[in-house]
């Protein structure tokens, strides 16, 4: 037989006190009590259990994004330096293509 906890004695000080049943029907009672008081230890086994492996798969996925926001913030900064250097390329490629464009309307302007 279980030790009463500070909820089943409660419960049965309280049974006895308001006389909910006839004391024929106590024994009844204190073995109802005393499974509602396992199953709550049971329920509090399960809470635990399930908190814990949640808690696992929480910081397996936390891991992952971490693992997954590191590579995209490499990436990001390799498309940026791409970017820069594409941006520069193109722009010293235009000024050229100016350059040609200035020059061949010189010499068409020009009588021969």
């Amino acid at each position: 037989m279980h030790r009463p906890c500070k909820v089943c004695k409660i419960l049965l000080a309280y049974s006895r006190t308001v006389k909910i049943a006839p004391a024929s029907l106590r024994p009844l009672i204190r073995h109802k009590i005393h499974q509602q008081h396992l199953s709550m230890n049971e329920i509090r086994k399960q809470v635990k259990e399930f908190t814990l492996s949640t808690q696992l798969d929480l910081e397996q996925e936390r891991s992952k994004s971490q693992t997954r926001a590191m590579v995209a913030e490499e990436q990001l900064k390799q498309m940026q330096v791409y970017m820069a250097q594409s941006a520069l390329q193109y722009q010293q490629e235009i000024m050229r293509l100016r350059q040609l464009l200035a020059q061949h309307e010189n010499n068409a302007s020009q009588p021969t």
